[in-house]
């Protein structure tokens, strides 16, 4: 590493497969290299399994100040379960150093805080030398897979096992979020949160100090031009051969349950019923599930597209509509997020329509 660089490591404990790890892990870095030529990233990501050498291509460009070190991880039963990622996270920062420390989930935060306690000596603590830490709190792990276990039909000795991880993930997320020692006591320790609603969760629930607390704003996808929107919107209306006038009503993501796709499509039909004018546009790798669904509500096929769409190419089928569907369970798990959906949605302008279960939203109404 050159003489004079931030050099600052992001660790990562949900693998480069992760939806979200080029968008908001890898992106981010990615912009902030360009404007500071000072900056040097490394991301150590964990994995199961050692990823393809295409998904790795794929997933990681090549950038001469920015690396990746892939590191083996365990299934997660507990602190534990985490000592052997602990062990080669330490032998990492030894070999590469690194100036400031970043962590993506509480699990990744347990890592990064324990090694930097361990590797902090006392003449570092005395001298102002321990680096700064930053955690991203995208969610709450103990919630999620407690909501995730709900919907699978498992026997009664994986709902006991399920049980038992979620207390776990939640004792792990209280020792995170609620962390008091060396780093927050010399005022290095930082929580960025995605949401206003996460925030006051994480100091209700977890104790966090709301001076450690901040507001995320690198990974948002920014709004785009309005006039290169509109030419987008009227090239692919007339491609799909919709009117120019038409209300186009879109719905992106999976079939997936928790995406409330059912619902959705129950929402739209009432909607198109309503407006002769209406259109229902599906942007989804589950294209026959959606077209039984559809069916199923007797909706009018010619007032309607499911297609789906390469991710470089979904904000252009985004600009043809002018609201996005976005629809939630009421679950705290939502209703502290901040959806990718939504910030995909808002960097087209388009007018979201949500039921009140996701906190940014509900306010912002």
């Amino acid at each position: 590493m050159k003489t004079g660089f931030r050099h600052v490591v992001m660790v990562v404990y949900d693998g480069i497969e992760n939806s979200v790890f080029e968008s908001q892990v890898v992106a981010p870095f990615l912009q902030e290299l360009v404007v500071d030529q000072t900056l040097e990233v490394t991301i150590v990501s964990f994995e199961r399994l050692l990823p393809q050498k295409t998904l790795l291509c794929k997933k990681f460009p090549a950038h001469d100040r920015l690396h990746l070190v892939v590191a083996k991880k365990l299934p997660f039963f507990g602190v534990i379960s985490l000592q052997f990622a602990l062990w080669q996270l330490i032998k990492i920062l030894k070999l590469i150093g690194g100036s400031e420390l970043q962590a993506r989930g509480p699990l990744a935060g347990w890592l990064v805080l324990n090694v930097v306690q361990k590797l902090a000596s006392v003449e570092i603590i005395l001298r102002g030398l321990v680096p700064p830490v930053l955690i991203q709190a995208r969610g709450l792990a103990a919630q999620e897979h407690g909501y995730a276990a709900k919907h699978c039909k498992r026997g009664v000795l994986c709902k006991v096992k399920d049980w038992v991880v979620q207390n776990l993930l939640h004792r792990l997320e209280a020792e995170v979020y609620g962390y008091h020692g060396i780093i927050a006591d010399t005022r290095r320790f930082t929580i960025e949160v995605v949401s206003h609603a996460l925030k006051d969760y994480l100091i209700a629930e977890f104790r966090a100090d709301q001076k450690n607390i901040v507001l995320a704003t690198r990974d948002i996808t920014p709004r785009l031009d309005a006039e290169h929107v509109a030419t987008w919107r009227a090239k692919k209306r007339s491609e799909l051969g919709l009117m120019q006038d038409a209300h186009v009503y879109v719905y992106s993501g999976s079939f997936k349950p928790w995406q409330c796709a059912s619902e959705t499509i129950a929402a739209a039909a009432k909607l198109l019923e309503q407006n002769p004018r209406a259109f229902f546009l599906v942007l989804s790798g589950d294209v026959e599930q959606f077209h039984a669904a559809i069916k199923a509500a007797k909706i009018d096929a010619t007032r309607c597209l499911v297609t789906c769409v390469p991710s470089s190419r979904l904000t252009e089928y985004l600009s043809v509509a002018d609201t996005g569907f976005l629809l939630r369970e009421p679950h705290v798990i939502n209703w502290v997020s901040r959806p990718t959906k939504m910030l995909e949605y808002q960097a087209v302008g388009l007018e979201i329509l949500h039921n009140n279960t996701i906190g940014c939203l509900a306010k912002q109404a």
